[in-house]
C-alpha cells in the first residue's frame, strides 16, 4: 500500500497535477501562511454555512471555522446519524463537538421527517438508537401510516445483490 501511495504522490508531482485532498491541503497551509488571503476572505464571506456538515473532514473543518473565526458566524447543518463517508475522512464528530468547539453556539434539531412512514422511521430510530455517539433525538413522521417494513436478512452480499 505504501508503494502504491508513493507511485501516486509521484504521477501527480510529474503531471503537475492535484486531488481533492491535495487542493484541501493546499488551501489550509495558505490560510495559515498567507494572513492577507484569510483576512480577505473573512472579510468577503462574514457567513459560513456547511451543508451535510457529517460528511465533512476535520480539514474542510478547520479552514471553515478559519474563515469564520473573526465574526463567528458558523452555520453547520448536518446530521450525525447520517454520516456514510468514513472512507473519505469524514468526521460527524464535529457535529458533536460543535458546542464545545464554538460556546455559545444553538443546537436546533429537525425531527419532523416529511419522506418516511411512521413503520420505517420507528424502524429506524430503533436501529440509530444503538449508536452512542449521537445526540438524543427522535424523528417524528408527517406522512400517514404505510406499508409495514419487511426485514429481509441475506446470508452474503451477493445474497443481498441478487435481492
Amino acid at each position: 500500500m505504501e508503494q502504491l501511495l508513493q507511485d501516486y504522490a509521484l504521477y501527480k508531482r510529474e503531471r503537475r497535477l492535484m486531488d481533492f485532498s491535495d487542493l484541501l491541503r493546499y488551501a489550509d497551509r495558505a490560510l495559515e501562511r498567507v494572513p492577507a488571503l484569510l483576512a480577505e476572505l473573512q472579510t468577503r464571506y462574514p457567513y459560513v454555512q456547511i451543508d451535510e456538515a457529517q460528511d465533512t473532514s476535520p480539514i474542510q473543518q478547520r479552514i471553515a471555522g478559519r474563515i469564520a473565526e473573526q465574526t463567528g458566524n458558523l452555520f453547520l447543518v448536518g446530521d450525525e446519524d447520517q454520516s456514510i463517508y468514513g472512507f473519505r475522512a469524514a468526521w460527524p464528530e464535529a457535529l458533536l463537538q460543535f458546542p464545545q468547539t464554538y460556546p455559545g453556539a444553538k443546537l436546533l434539531f429537525m425531527e419532523e421527517n416529511y419522506r418516511s412512514t411512521p413503520q420505517i422511521l420507528q424502524a429506524a430510530n430503533a436501529f440509530i438508537a444503538k449508536n452512542r455517539s449521537r445526540y438524543p433525538k427522535t424523528i417524528r413522521p408527517v406522512r400517514p401510516a404505510g406499508q409495514p417494513v419487511q426485514p429481509v436478512h441475506a446470508a452474503s452480499r451477493q445474497a443481498q445483490i441478487r435481492y
